[in-house]
């Protein structure tokens, strides 16, 4: 390694960097887009997940009822949905970032309702209702294994697959004209908004299951002149 030269500080690589850039979902945003999107359609709860519980995709469409406490009002993310050889199958959450996180009243009061629902399908259908399984290759399937419960699935109990996010992001981008937003954005959005409201940055890096806390801190760049401004204001009322 001694004859190895290090590039200059100044050096320009000749592979751009690939670094998305991320987008904040305005108020406005999400109101239209959920006004395209109401309860009951597919892709409704998978954005409300990522928009008010900074929910990765494949985390949104493992989730089982199980994993919801609604008596504590807390959410278990223990696993993510991954396709392989024409199959959806469970595997670890990204990073192993397994956790626990609080849910707000207005999720805990949709999820309630689609339980609620999903009992009445279940009824409707009768031994016509679809029953989802995971095999020994944690595969979901409709043949072998455990039965499982997952929250997002048809009236007819048929699984809800993550790709139904790109149709609805055909829509957002071509018909409501948000062309920059991608199912990230959401999760993006939550961390932004819980910073901007002063939320603690070791507990928004453990809801959000952030590996390191330098990549939650990265967000704040969305914040920057907010910070600020809030760091003035305390220099001002406490320090003299």
């Amino acid at each position: 390694m001694a004859a190895v030269r290090l590039p200059l500080p100044r050096a320009i690589p000749n592979t751009p960097t690939r670094k998305k850039e991320k987008h904040i979902v305005t108020k406005e945003q999400m109101g239209k887009i959920l006004e395209r999107f109401p309860f009951g359609h597919s892709c409704y709860l998978p954005l409300l997940l990522a928009y008010r519980c900074g929910l990765r995709l494949g985390e949104t469409f493992a989730i089982t009822w199980e994993d919801i406490n609604f008596e504590d009002k807390t959410l278990n993310i223990n696993k993510q949905v991954q396709y392989n050889d024409k199959h959806w199958y469970f595997t670890d959450t990204k990073y192993k970032s397994d956790r626990v996180i609080d849910i707000d009243d207005f999720i805990l009061n949709i999820l309630k309702k689609y339980k609620t629902q999903q009992l009445k399908d279940k009824i409707y259908y009768g031994e016509h209702y679809t029953k989802l399984r995971v095999n020994d290759k944690k595969q979901i399937n409709e043949i072998e294994g455990s039965e499982i419960h997952l929250v997002n699935i048809r009236e007819n109990g048929t699984y809800i697959q993550p790709r139904v996010m790109q149709h609805c992001f055909r829509i957002i981008h071509y018909k409501l004209g948000y062309e920059k937003l991608d199912y990230h954005s959401l999760r993006h959005t939550h961390t932004t908004m819980l910073l901007s409201a002063g939320a603690n940055i070791k507990a928004v890096q453990e809801r959000l299951g952030h590996k390191k806390l330098d990549i939650t801190l990265d967000v704040y760049t969305h914040v920057t002149d907010e910070m600020r401004k809030k760091t003035l204001e305390i220099l001002n009322k406490n320090i003299n």
